[in-house]
């Protein structure tokens, strides 16, 4: 039987795992991941255009129409804004396994929200009874968290399911 922390580390590599193969699929060689385990306070960032992009990664085992919205905890919104008003683009990616073998990338540009939003992003928290960890199978606890509804997100990639499987 897993662990939880072999739970969560075997949760982030392969989030590791698809944002590199979503990355590499669209040009981008240069990036920094966070370690695995690490808690670091955003997943990684890279350089696009003379821009630089910080990102969170969550990776599902759920098709993406399962659920209308996606949900990103307080503390790692406050992360990511902090970098937004430093002049970093933040995003946030959703991956989902879809039925058809298939990996569906949702992703988020934090940063339009945050100049539309400005100082009312505190109001648009709302609690949620949510497990502890990534990790945590029975253990709940009441989040503040954003729900960013699906039908808003700014792009939708799909990939190989096989791009972050080992090789046969």
């Amino acid at each position: 039987m897993k662990t939880r922390e072999s739970k969560f580390d075997t949760y982030e590599s392969t989030e590791r795992k698809l944002v590199t193969a979503l990355l590499t699929s669209k040009g981008i060689k240069e990036f920094k991941l966070a370690p695995i385990g690490s808690l670091a306070p955003i997943d990684g960032y890279f350089k696009l255009n003379d821009q630089y992009f910080v990102f969170e990664v969550k990776a599902r085992s759920f098709p993406s129409d399962r659920y209308p919205d996606a949900i990103l905890e307080a503390g790692k919104i406050r992360e990511l804004y902090r970098f937004h008003k430093k002049g970093m683009r933040a995003i946030y990616i959703n991956f989902f396994e879809e039925a058809d073998n298939r990996i569906t990338a949702v992703v988020y540009d934090l940063s339009k929200r945050f100049r539309l939003w400005g100082n009312l992003i505190a109001d648009l928290l709302t609690t949620r009874l949510l497990p502890k960890t990534t990790a945590g199978v029975t253990d709940v606890v009441e989040k503040q968290v954003l729900m960013l509804e699906r039908w808003v997100c700014d792009r939708i990639v799909t990939l190989d399911k096989k791009c972050y499987l080992p090789a046969a």
